[in-house]
């Protein structure tokens, strides 16, 4: 289990690692799914908020003619 120098071998390190490992990365991926969750909602919340529409005038203004 231990090499010479009284140190962890490779081989336990690398085990007890690997537990917090995969749950790094299941919590990224939850969070990132969250995220994306929340940007989805936010986008169905302001979709009925628009600008409103700008009516141009029709004919060219008096002010353009010399």
């Amino acid at each position: 289990m231990t090499a010479r120098n009284g140190h962890p071998s490779l081989d336990v390190v690398v085990s007890m690692m690997t537990g917090p490992f995969l749950l790094g990365l299941i919590g990224a991926r939850a969070i990132a799914d969250g995220l994306t969750q929340l940007g989805l909602a936010s986008e169905e919340l302001f979709r009925g908020e628009r600008l409103p529409t700008l009516h141009s005038p029709s004919e060219p203004s008096d002010a353009a003619d010399p």
